[in-house]
């Protein structure tokens, strides 16, 4: 609990956004072009592109196939809204790039109408092939400083306008989105996660992960117990929510102990150049949660910026 690890980036919407700096030209700047090679190239996304169909329009004037690429390309390009959308396909090199006539490709009217009512199990169906051939280009692991590689994923609640989902990303050299659910009221994100759980297992095969990170809604012991028998993977969460949570509770008093007079624990502090920090960390196994067999472990993290840095 307190500070833990940094905030990764990730795309927006769908699951094939860039490597680092890798596809930048001069200043940051991407050509769609050199994007729509990548993506063929790596992911056939013209192919995956042709097989969209939505159930929103009975004669559409605008491809389903042609959405499907402004939403990727745009997420691509870090546009992060529909109204983003609109406006990027509103420019003239993206209306000729997608040989359009009208004022721009598709409003963010028509995104709003037919994104939601096009084929679940096909745009799955795309993001599954994307997820199977960025694991074959090795850009799927976590590096740890010890030199171990970790297959590491999040679990996390988001929203795109007024439509709240939780989705799953796998974590490495680039993110990639799994899958996401959409929840079918407020307050069901804790449904809505284990039934995405469930499903990524069918889909990609028990232990995809072997490390979820969530925040402090998922410290309950059916996220902790599907985690750990069904995925087959680990669950660390982050949270300060301290004084709401008894294992936390008890972890704060065993670290504020004199030394080793409750019991032992693990200690270390040092310096994160890449991050600006200083840090302390300590950490104790043998918790009990209710309801969960395995004991747990907890670790508190502070962390201090540097001086010069923000």
């Amino acid at each position: 609990y307190g500070a833990g690890k940094p905030r990764l980036e990730r795309g927006v919407l769908l699951s094939l956004s860039l490597a680092g700096s890798r596809y930048q030209k001069g200043g940051g700047r991407l050509k769609i072009t050199e994007l729509t090679s990548f993506g063929n190239k790596n992911f056939a996304l013209n192919f995956w592109a042709q097989q969209q169909t939505d159930t929103a329009r009975k004669k559409p004037e605008i491809p389903a196939s042609t959405i499907f690429q402004q939403v990727v390309y745009g997420a691509a390009l870090r546009k992060k809204s529909f109204n983003q959308l609109d406006l990027m396909a509103r420019l003239e090199a993206v209306r000729r790039f997608f040989r359009s006539d009208r004022p721009m490709v598709s409003s963010r009217t028509t995104l709003w109408r037919v994104v939601p009512k096009m084929n679940k199990a096909k745009l799955r169906k795309a993001i599954e092939k994307a997820y199977f051939g960025a694991k074959e280009m090795g850009l799927l692991n976590e590096q740890l400083p010890s030199g171990r590689q970790l297959r590491v994923g999040a679990l996390d609640g988001s929203q795109c306008g007024v439509i709240s989902f939780t989705c799953v990303d796998v974590l490495g050299s680039v993110d990639v989105l799994l899958d996401l659910e959409v929840w079918e009221g407020p307050g069901k994100e804790l449904p809505t996660a284990g039934r995405l759980l469930r499903r990524c297992v069918q889909t990609y095969g028990r232990g995809f992960v072997e490390l979820l990170l969530g925040d402090g809604a998922y410290i309950t012991q059916n996220m902790i117990r599907q985690c750990r028998e069904q995925v087959g993977c680990h669950l660390l969460v982050k949270t300060q929510e301290v004084e709401t949570l008894n294992i936390l509770k008890d972890a704060r008093a065993l670290f504020d102990a004199p030394k080793g007079a409750l019991g032992p624990i693990e200690y270390e502090k040092g310096t994160d150049a890449e991050r600006g920090v200083s840090y302390e960390v300590w950490a104790a196994g043998g918790f009990a949660f209710e309801g969960v067999t395995d004991r747990l472990k907890v670790a508190r993290v502070r962390e201090v910026a540097l001086k010069g840095k923000k």
